[in-house]
């Protein structure tokens, strides 16, 4: 068996994985670069059957899964920072892997508020879609309320024909949606939705964005049941990490790849901390612009494909400073979009995530999570603070996504496969099936069986 690297604090692992080894004569040696979902989903998939080596630059396994030990009142509850929320029917290929590894998750109620301190306006609703709380004695929240209706109107008309280089922009000024419907409503849920900076959001292609929120139940009266997992996302990823171990994959956190060297008769060199280190196959599972930085020789289809992504880098702190939150309690939600005037804001997306709400923690203080607005939290309530990194789908980006299935085709010649939330829309569904698909794709270039059951579902 491989060595492997235990992560401090947590219990020795099953004695049976999950993920049962095939028996072979030889197990080739696959790396894999990077923790996140995509990371986790692919090495789950290749441990059984290859002899898997993870190189995970931060000092946590988990990426985006992110649980953070909060000392409050009531004792200590475990509060995630980055994913947070699932559902059965746009996360298959998750819900399959918590089946298998008998994770717990317990229903969440979604909610979202927005409010200006530019115009004081606040509302808030089960859905971003919905103006439940005021709307009767607000003049404004009427015709906006008005507005919203008309739009989940038009897109659900036009959405099979929409032209894919439209953007959200234009798409609202040809409707003739208001610059009030704009800047307090379009662009903050957008923004929230994708993590996506404010002035980039109303850029991003509609007919993506539409496709997506339509899936979601977001365009329609019907509301998907959220749910998180109980404990936290670092529950799953324990069990995981769990299978990996007792399936002989090594793990190294805190050593970063740098670089991705392609051996001309086949295979990879992987360069880190460590040295470096042949491998039969690499699988970056890292987000694009870094693959790309970690290419030795990027061919031109690798260029095309990786090239146009960029990132907007978010800063999330988690704390217990209720300021962040909307002023009225009446209108505070599970997400809390803070618009700083009624223009879009040049830099990042400012929400408050209520973690009290959406993990049901018993904690008498707001435990919030806020992406951004680092220099109005009160520096005693904050717990912690990480930066995060989420893809920016603009229309340069989703016309490289079109090439990225040419890339997987191209695994075979080059030893190198790719994974990532970009291969999607961007969440931990998307992360994981790109794992999952990329760790198969690699499987049968070695000719290994793998059981009709473990087929991963196809995306939504």
């Amino acid at each position: 068996m491989c060595a492997h690297t235990y992560v401090l604090g947590r219990s020795p692992p099953r004695e049976q994985p999950v993920n049962q080894p095939l028996p072979t004569h030889h197990r080739p040696k696959v790396a894999v670069i990077g923790s996140g979902i995509a990371g986790l989903g692919a090495a789950w998939t290749l441990a059984p059957h290859t002899d898997v080596t993870i190189f995970e630059a931060n000092d946590w396994i988990g990426g985006h899964a992110n649980t953070r030990t909060v000392a409050g009142e009531r004792g200590t509850e475990q509060v995630d920072t980055g994913f947070i929320v699932h559902n059965r029917r746009t996360y298959p290929e998750l819900i399959r892997m918590f089946e298998a590894l008998d994770v717990p998750t317990q229903p969440t109620r979604m909610s979202m508020a927005i409010h200006c301190s530019g115009c004081g306006l606040e509302y808030a609703g089960r859905q971003p879609w919905s103006i439940v709380r005021g709307a009767l004695r607000r003049p404004r929240l009427i015709k906006l309320g008005f507005e919203i209706a008309r739009f989940q109107r038009a897109a659900l008309r036009d959405l099979p024909t929409l032209d894919p280089t439209v953007t959200l922009r234009e798409y609202a000024d040809a409707g003739g949606f208001s610059q009030h419907f704009s800047s307090h409503f379009l662009m903050p849920v957008t923004a929230a939705v994708w993590s996506a900076a404010p002035r980039a959001a109303l850029d991003m292609p509609a007919a993506a964005i539409l496709r997506f929120l339509d899936n979601h139940g977001m365009l329609s009266a019907g509301a998907l049941e959220w749910r998180t997992v109980v404990g936290g996302s670092r529950v799953y990823v324990d069990k995981v990490v769990d299978d990996l171990v007792a399936n002989g994959a090594t793990i190294h956190v805190g050593t970063g790849a740098h670089l991705v060297e392609r051996l001309e008769g086949g295979g990879a060199i992987v360069h880190s901390q460590r040295g470096a280190e042949r491998f039969d196959h690499a699988v970056l599972a890292t987000h694009a612009d870094v693959s790309h930085a970690l290419l030795d020789q990027p061919t031109e289809l690798e260029l095309a494909a990786l090239a146009p992504w960029t990132y907007t880098r978010n800063r999330a702190v988690l704390h217990t400073d209720e300021r962040m939150l909307p002023t009225s309690k009446v209108v505070r939600a599970a997400w809390n979009y803070h618009l700083p005037d009624c223009s879009p804001a040049a830099g990042p997306p400012t929400i408050t995530y209520s973690m009290n709400r959406l993990q049901h923690l018993a904690a008498t203080e707001e435990i919030s999570v806020t992406l951004n607005r680092t220099t109005e939290i009160d520096p005693d309530h904050v717990h912690y603070a990480v930066d995060y990194a989420h893809p920016d789908f603009t229309v340069e980006s989703m016309a490289a996504q079109e090439l990225l299935p040419a890339l997987a085709a191209a695994a075979d010649q080059t030893s190198t496969s790719f994974c990532g939330a970009y291969h999607g829309y961007g969440f931990h569904e998307d992360g994981l099936r790109s794992g999952v698909q990329a760790a198969r794709r690699v499987l049968q270039l070695f000719d290994l069986q793998i059981a009709a059951a473990e087929t991963p579902v196809a995306a939504p």
